[in-house]
């Protein structure tokens, strides 16, 4: 008897809490079948999704979901909040109708440090890409050359669940994995400790199972210049994974440089005429990156992330100097690439209910630069055919760098938020040319408390820190040390919402 009251409860539970609804036509209430809903929870989170049946008939957990999206041919797509409807019939408009304004709950939110915006898919499908839709969001300005200015200041810097992100992962991940944007008008401290003015935070949905593929092609062949990106995702409840390539290349046959010199040196002048003759120069940049995250919302996110770029650069140039009534054949001749290698480590924990116990923050991560360079210009004189100039330049460069912190943010309370932050930077580099190679090795550690406080139109900031630097390096006798104060108080007046005022002392 156990085992068949089991399911007999469940099915009552389920029926218990199930509710139906019915989708119709608004110019003739027929039935719609075959509509796509999809159900999102309070943090606007997909947990589902079903499609109407041939009566526009709609059954769905009613425990769980808060907000429904009904998208079908021929309709335009229809955002409901199913706590605020009375009716069990949810009408669409035809697509030829004009469009249905839906506001959206809280698609603003101000949040002592932050603001919180929702974009509305109705608003972020009048773009191509996710990036551009970032328009939507006031005082910033995204430009179609990938540009991003924030009260009309570029310094910004796009994290994507708290992780530093790219141009081209924003323009390839998918409109539907966004929950929200958080704009921080005074940057938390790890990038506040670096000069960065803005940083707005992406935030994807959590419980997402499935994937999408992005492509960004601007590509010409004659002659070849291109910008590509492309992007793979795929999540599967908590965690997500994403393979990122970006690349850009110029390969040109017939480039013509023309340079005048005109100049004073030991009080006797000299001038340089050089017309271009047709030459070559080629460019390729290309980075990979794959990243694994796992992220509980309000309690835990863990992102690992892999990076390696390669960069060639060559140029062939030649030329015709005509100096002093002399003719010569010049050639400039240059080199550089690079490899790069990179792995970073995030870890961010709340404490409490969403965090009202304050949260932790720690990130690790570790680059490897590998630099060559070579660079000569030469002159041949037309009357005795000898080298009127002949310089020549080559290095290599290596560096290793490692950087770790990690910030503890208090609750918010009366008196504003306050934080603790540490940090420890390790780079060594090493640069070999042709006379003497060369080293130097830097150490610097540190830490900070901020204290945050807004009240009214009023808010300031206050950081008061230290840092302590080691340098060690060829040709000095001894290492190099010494200890620094970092303190900052910035103060914000805003007497209207577009206008405001910012005083820093440091």
């Amino acid at each position: 008897m156990k085992y068949l009251l089991l399911p007999i409860l469940f099915c009552i539970f389920i029926y218990g809490n199930a509710r139906t609804l019915v989708i119709a036509t608004d110019a003739s209430q027929a039935p719609v079948a075959s509509a796509k809903c999809v159900f999102f929870n309070e943090k606007n989170d997909s947990i589902e999704h079903t499609y109407s049946s041939g009566n526009g008939v709609v059954k769905f957990n009613n425990l769980d979901c808060r907000y429904m999206e009904v998208q079908a041919d021929g309709y335009d797509k229809k955002y409901v909040d199913l706590s605020s409807i009375k009716t069990d019939t949810i009408y669409l408009n035809p697509i030829k109708m004009l469009n249905e304004v839906v506001v959206l709950p809280d698609n603003v939110k101000e949040l002592g440090n932050k603001t919180t915006y929702r974009i509305p898919m109705s608003d972020m499908n009048r773009y191509t890409n996710f990036y551009q839709a970032l328009n939507e969001i006031p005082s910033l300005t995204i430009l179609s050359s990938g540009g991003a200015y924030y009260e009309g200041d570029s310094d910004v810097v796009f994290l994507l669940n708290g992780v530093e992100t790219s141009v081209s992962e924003l323009r390839t991940i998918s409109k539907e994995d966004i929950s929200k944007i958080d704009v921080y008008k005074n940057p938390p401290a790890r990038f506040a400790a670096q000069g960065i003015k803005t940083v707005i935070d992406i935030r994807s949905k959590s419980h997402l199972t499935g994937g999408n593929v992005g492509l960004n092609i601007d590509q010409a062949f004659d002659p070849v210049k291109g910008d590509n990106s492309a992007a793979i995702y795929y999540n599967y409840k908590r965690s997500r994974l994403s393979l990122l390539y970006s690349g850009s290349n110029s390969h040109y046959d017939q480039l013509v440089q023309n340079e005048i010199l005109d100049y004073t040196y030991d009080n006797q002048e000299y001038k340089k005429t050089k017309k271009g003759i047709g030459s070559d120069a080629d460019a390729d940049n290309n980075n990979l990156s794959l990243s694994y995250q796992n992220n509980n919302p309000d309690d835990y996110l863990y992102n690992i992330k892999l990076g390696a770029g390669f960069d060639r650069d060559r140029m062939n140039l030649a030329q015709d100097a005509i100096a002093d009534d002399n003719q010569m054949a010049a050639v400039n001749y240059l080199n550089t690439k690079y490899a790069k290698y990179n792995i970073s480590n995030y870890f961010e924990k709340y404490f409490g209910d969403k965090g009202d116990k304050g949260n932790l923050i720690a990130n690790v991560n570790y680059q490897h630069y590998d630099t060559r360079y070579v660079s000569s210009y030469k002159e041949v004189s037309e009357l005795n055919s000898e080298d009127a100039v002949n310089n020549y330049s080559a290095y290599k460069t290596r560096i290793d760098g490692l950087f770790a912190e990690v910030q503890y943010e208090f609750p918010y309370c009366k008196i504003g938020r306050f934080s603790l932050s540490a940090y420890e930077t390790y780079k060594h580099s090493r640069y070999t040319d042709a006379v003497f190679p060369f080293f130097q090795t830097t150490n610097s550690t540190g830490g900070n408390v901020t204290w945050f406080f807004f009240k009214s139109r009023i808010r300031w900031y206050v950081k008061l820190g230290m840092s302590a630097s080691h340098i060690a390096t060829t040709g000095l006798s001894k290492n190099y040390n010494v200890i620094i104060p970092d303190p900052l108080l910035m103060m914000t007046w805003q007497p209207r919402k577009s206008f405001y005022l910012k005083e820093f002392l440091s």
